[in-house]
């Protein structure tokens, strides 16, 4: 998990560049969330929760909710 935020978080801080664009990239940022759940905690239910949560909010958020005409 390190070395993915490593290669997230270099190139953003060094050059003001972001590696992973899109919807597959808010997701990395999820991870240190999960990190976090688990030192605060000891235990990796609650930050597998959230991370379900978080994603699951994404994915249905990001829907289409319209009629579509027939």
């Amino acid at each position: 998990m390190n070395r993915v935020l490593l290669i997230q978080y270099v190139p953003l801080l060094t050059a003001e560049i972001i590696p992973f664009v899109g919807p597959g990239g808010v997701l990395i940022m999820i991870m240190p969330v999960s990190t976090w759940f688990f030192q605060l905690t000891g235990r990796p239910y609650l930050g597998a929760f959230i991370n379900t949560a978080l994603v699951t909010w994404m994915f249905v958020s990001s829907q289409i909710i319209a009629l579509i005409p027939v």
